[in-house]
């Protein structure tokens, strides 16, 4: 230990041992803030992501689940044909939405084009729904 940081020097004045009580308490306090920010930083990442991805596939499942329910209150119509291609669409839908959440490293761009292939494909199935219900 550096004999200039003893506490108990007995040649130093008050001046001095309160200086280094300053300089180990500002280095303290640096040390602490700096994880503070590293750990809010962290967290902010963390809600950003999140956030993100809800504001991407948040409607698409939104619109999914409101069209598959929609079909459900027709159950006199003939659907099979609409239902097979729904459960087709959701077991893409889910595979995408796994395949993003394991590839943290792709860019948004891409992350944004399959969505938005996804819900071309929704708003697709919403159409044949809508003119299979015209023609009844």
């Amino acid at each position: 230990m550096d004999p200039s940081m003893d506490v108990f020097d007995e040649n130093s004045d008050d001046l001095t041992v309160a200086s280094r009580d300053v300089q180990l308490l500002t280095e303290s306090r640096y040390k602490d803030g700096f994880r503070h920010g590293c750990d809010l930083t962290e967290q902010d990442g963390y809600d950003d992501g999140f956030l993100y991805g809800y504001s991407l596939i948040g409607q698409l499942i939104f619109d999914y689940t409101y069209l598959k329910d929609k079909l459900k209150l027709f159950e006199n119509i003939n659907t099979n044909e609409i239902l097979l291609e729904l459960e087709q669409f959701e077991n893409e839908m889910k595979t995408t939405i796994d395949s993003l959440s394991q590839n943290v490293n792709e860019q948004r761009s891409e992350y944004e084009l399959l969505i938005k292939n996804l819900n071309t494909k929704l708003n697709t199935l919403q159409l044949k729904i809508e003119m299979k219900f015209m023609t009844i």
